[in-house]
């Protein structure tokens, strides 16, 4: 059996391809997959740009920023599975399940969704 087991950071993963039985794994892979455009002040933050800018600017700046980081995450993750195929299962292991919009604090709230985002766009890709 082949599985395919995901860290999910701000802005990457850490990826980890294990191979064998119940008995006896092997790591056969590790490497470090991008999901955000590296350019850009609010890549790796998408949704900072609710909590630190003002208005209209501030949603369409996380809207940008958002779409950024799933079309990357989206070529990231195809190229990792095209190199790596085939797999039997995958796993991802990443932050809170808590809904973000019940936090209140909005720079805490912003993060939960980020790494809500993240935690997503990894399974949208598997």
């Amino acid at each position: 059996m082949r599985a395919l087991g995901f860290r999910v950071r701000s802005g990457f993963a850490i990826s980890v391809v294990i191979e064998g039985s119940a008995q006896s794994w092997r790591v056969q892979e590790c490497r470090k997959v991008m999901l955000w455009p590296e350019e850009g002040q609010f890549a790796r933050f998408p949704f900072h740009p609710l909590v630190e800018l003002k208005g209209q600017k501030a949603v369409t700046t996380s809207r940008e920023a958002v779409a950024a980081v799933r079309s990357v995450a989206r070529r990231e993750l195809a190229a990792l599975l095209a190199a790596i195929l085939p797999i039997d299962a995958a796993g991802i292991v990443g932050g809170s399940l808590i809904d973000p919009t019940l936090i209140s604090n909005l720079h805490i709230r912003a993060h939960a969704s980020e790494g809500r985002l993240f935690s997503d766009v990894i399974a949208s890709g598997l």
